[in-house]
């Protein structure tokens, strides 16, 4: 979802105990919801229905607690960062349920300490801050500079590939931002700081073409286990170009993230049934089979979070990496 949709549904979600209050909620009645989940606190004397908090992903639910944090400082001092920014960047998160809201200051006071919040000590550049939808957060390169060396490699390859994407439908801009992250991440190797590796290699490994989380994260794996592969493969079709997901090089094998929600989202149906989705998706496999005489294996969001799943799955299909595992 782009940043500012999903902003603004959080947004408008998200109700300070004062407004509440001032709508005719008797504190008694707030404190009763809130004990029995027909709203969720969030801190700072804001909440949200609880019914929509369940029907949220781990992206709104972080983004709920961060706005309640700005709403707070009423804009003016947070500067979120890390996932928090990637988040505010309108950029997918991965694996955010446990993870603190993120922010960083422009002085070098000790920051204080509260639960579900990381501050963090490093003092920012004003020319690194940037103003997303009325949250100030660090700019779209620091974001991905940040995340490539701190976040987790799953957390920070889904953040690398989604924000590179961004650089890459920017034009003459989004190459020299690019430039500007690549010199940002052989500056630190230069200084030794610390995370520097992570960087280098992930961002070695991002791709801009991925089209969703789980292709990322299937591709972060599928390196781990000693594959070379080849992403985004083109295979001409009787009317149109495929696009395979991965091709194993050496092997004579392509692989295919299978995600259940093209089935079932109305966006992704795209007026058809589910039926001939399923249909469509059997004789675009049978061409690409047909004409390249390649094996197709396929694998979903159990495998791709998963390296020991993800081993499983290939060696059951008889795939293996040339010098083995």
């Amino acid at each position: 979802m782009p940043s500012r949709k999903r902003l603004q549904r959080v947004r408008e979600a998200v109700r300070s105990s004062r407004a509440l209050l001032a709508q005719g909620l008797s504190a008694r009645e707030l404190r009763a919801s809130l004990r029995d989940g027909r709203r969720v606190g969030l801190g700072e004397g804001f909440s949200v229905s609880g019914q929509i908090w369940r029907d949220w992903y781990s992206e709104e639910r972080h983004l709920a607690r961060a706005l309640a944090i700005s709403f707070r400082s009423g804009g003016n001092r947070a500067i979120f960062s890390h996932h928090t920014a990637a988040l505010i960047h309108g950029l997918l998160g991965f694996d955010l349920n446990d993870e603190p809201v993120h922010l960083v200051q422009l002085t070098d006071a000790t920051p204080g300490r509260r639960p579900g919040v990381a501050r963090h000590r490093n003092v920012i550049d004003p020319a690194d801050v940037t103003l997303v939808e009325g949250l100030r957060c660090t700019g779209l390169v620091r974001t991905l500079h940040d995340m490539a060396r701190f976040a987790t490699p799953e957390q920070a390859i889904v953040a690398l590939d989604a924000g590179l994407a961004v650089l890459s439908r920017a034009g003459v801009n989004g190459q020299a931002s690019e430039r500007e992250l690549y010199e940002r991440i052989q500056g630190d190797g230069r200084r030794g700081l610390s995370g520097t590796r992570q960087a280098r290699l992930l961002h070695a490994l991002a791709d801009c073409r991925a089209d969703s989380p789980v292709e990322s994260l299937s591709r972060l794996q599928l390196t781990r286990l000693g594959f070379e592969v080849a992403s985004q493969v083109e295979v001409s079709g009787p009317r149109q170009t495929y696009y395979v997901d991965f091709e194993f090089l050496g092997l004579n094998v392509f692989g295919e993230v299978d995600g259940a929600v093209k089935y079932r989202k109305q966006e992704m149906l795209r007026g058809r049934t589910s039926w001939e989705v399923l249909r469509d998706e059997k004789d675009r496999e049978d061409w690409i089979r047909g004409v390249t005489g390649k094996r197709l294996v396929r694998w979903g969001f159990r495998e791709a979070v998963s390296l020991s799943t993800m081993r499983v799955r290939l060696q059951a299909f008889g795939v293996a990496p040339a010098d083995g595992w």
